[in-house]
């Protein structure tokens, strides 16, 4: 059986729903949501990474001048937001979410302290108990970043609703 990957699509996107597999997420605290996957699929090839030349690498990446670019223009424009000095309908502040206001800001910096510190102090456990076990780290980070999750999830909700809007 050759297993396929294959790209989420909603379900007025198939042709003919009734070749589409479903998958059905439960959580425990809504209710049943369903994922259905068209059967058409779409495969590209690609160069491997050490085919591509130094030139088409740097056409393709951002070089770290262009990074400090959008992190400075990123800046100006959450510090534009907050000041009332423009309007969220005019710019895109996707993925600057956790900057839009000093409390998200300062509670996604002790998310990723206290993630940090708990796989750091487990890890310094288990090197003075002279064990390894990275199920025991993997299991501790999930439990820590379930928040973080959870609120991706809703934000990428959110998104999905927003395009089935365009």
């Amino acid at each position: 059986m050759k297993l396929i990957k294959k790209e989420p699509r909603l379900l007025h996107d198939c042709d003919d729903d009734s070749q589409s597999s479903e998958i059905i997420v439960i959580r425990s605290t809504k209710p049943k949501k369903r994922i259905t996957f068209c059967e058409n699929v779409t495969v590209s090839d690609t160069i491997h990474v050490d085919n591509i030349s130094d030139k088409e690498k740097e056409l393709a990446w951002y070089s770290q001048k262009e990074m400090l670019m959008i992190r400075m223009q990123a800046n100006y424009d959450m510090k534009r937001l907050e000041a009332g000095k423009t309007d969220k309908r005019k710019i895109c502040i996707r993925g600057l979410e956790s900057r839009t206001t000093s409390e998200r800001m300062e509670t996604r910096r002790k998310n990723i302290y206290d993630s940090i510190t708990a796989v750091l102090d487990e890890q310094d456990q288990q090197y003075e108990n002279d064990s390894y076990d990275e199920e025991r780290i993997r299991k501790l980070y999930q439990v820590i970043s379930k928040t973080c999750e959870l609120e991706a999830q809703n934000v990428g909700a959110s998104d999905a609703v927003a395009a089935r809007l365009i």
